[in-house]
């Protein structure tokens, strides 16, 4: 018996690695990532908002659940100050961080207030007056109130000629007030522009 020479074991080729397209390499999974919390710290009652999002207004403004190692921006908003605009980056061994601010007041820009002014008098034409008349008037005693339908005029008897008590036209009663003594009223008749006299009322 002649023996059959074993063949030489053939050589099975190694197997091929799947080919992956593009498929990125997983990296291992991050430990479970710590939760770092912002909290602002400035003026209280600034509104907070943080990538556009509003996260309450100071000393209550938190924001939660940062990625650590991402920047996030902020800004913060209070009436009466200007706006304010930072970052921050998540990073720390804390749970929290504290993101401080100063807000700096505005400048009250002063309002400009332009002093109109005044309009020029437009010569009011004065209403037409009543036509006007004119009495003198003497008392004895002299430094009689002179009242003019009861009213005063705050002129003292004698009047004059020359400085007359100008009254409106019509029927006028006149009365002469001294030392709490009161004439009984006399009426005269006011004439335009005409001059008519009272001279020697007795005050008794």
């Amino acid at each position: 018996g002649t023996e059959t020479p074993t063949p030489p074991p053939t050589q099975k080729p190694p197997p091929e690695a799947p080919v992956v397209e593009n498929k990125p390499v997983e990296p291992p999974p991050p430990p479970p990532a710590r939760k770092l919390a912002a909290i602002f710290d400035g003026e209280a009652g600034a509104e907070i908002s943080v990538n556009g999002k509003k996260v309450g207004r100071t000393p209550d403004a938190r924001l939660a659940n940062l990625e650590l190692g991402k920047t996030y921006q902020f800004t913060a908003k209070l009436a009466g100050y200007k706006p304010y605009a930072g970052q921050f980056l998540a990073k720390g061994d804390a749970d929290e961080l504290t993101i401080s601010f100063d807000l700096i007041k505005e400048e009250k820009r002063p309002v400009e207030t332009v002093v109109k002014p005044p309009p020029p008098p437009s010569n009011p034409t004065p209403p037409k007056s009543k036509a006007t008349g004119m009495l003198a008037c003497s008392t004895k005693p002299a430094g009689a109130e002179i009242l003019v339908d009861g009213k005063k005029t705050g002129r003292q008897t004698p009047v004059t000629l020359g400085s007359p008590l100008v009254l409106p036209v019509g029927k006028r009663k006149i009365s002469f007030k001294l030392n709490g003594k009161t004439t009984k009223p006399q009426v005269v008749l006011i004439s335009e522009n005409k001059m008519e006299k009272l001279v020697n009322v007795a005050i008794e």
